[in-house]
């Protein structure tokens, strides 16, 4: 779950929902609605990133990012990599991407994710990072 301005995003392995008053200005005890979003599933917690307010994550298709939310607006899924990085990524083998940690650095406005290049069942090695995932956000790219 994180904060966002006019709610409350909730991510689980059933989509993205939105948690909000009946206004969209807000939730309280006795007025609130919870809408799904997207059927964006997240397969972990370790990659989410906030990037000044809203979530960047991995799942096992793409990365993805949480936008535009406002008072008395619906926010929106983005995805970063579905017309641009989709190869690579699709080359990053599950159980990484589901151990994949993620760091926003406000002074460059970057996100790194670390992650490991090779599967491993081994609960020793599972933590074991080998690659760093860059993207920038003024030049909207990817770069390893």
């Amino acid at each position: 779950m994180q904060t966002i301005p006019g709610g409350l995003a909730i991510f689980a392995l059933n989509g993205i929902w939105f948690l909000t008053g009946s206004t969209g200005l807000g939730f309280t005890a006795t007025d609130y609605a919870l809408l799904k979003i997207a059927d964006v599933p997240t397969i972990s917690d370790t990659s989410f990133v906030n990037v000044n307010g809203y979530p960047a994550w991995w799942n096992a298709e793409g990365i993805y990012m949480l936008e535009g939310a406002s008072a008395g607006t619906m926010p929106t899924v983005k995805s970063l990599t579905w017309d641009t990085f989709k190869t690579f990524y699709n080359d990053i083998p599950v159980t990484s991407k589901r151990y994949a940690r993620g760091f926003f650095d406000k002074t460059d406005n970057q996100i790194r994710w670390l992650y490991r290049s090779g599967a491993t069942s081994e609960l020793n090695d599972i933590y074991e990072y080998d690659r760093v995932l860059n993207y920038n956000f003024r030049t909207q790219a990817f770069y390893p």
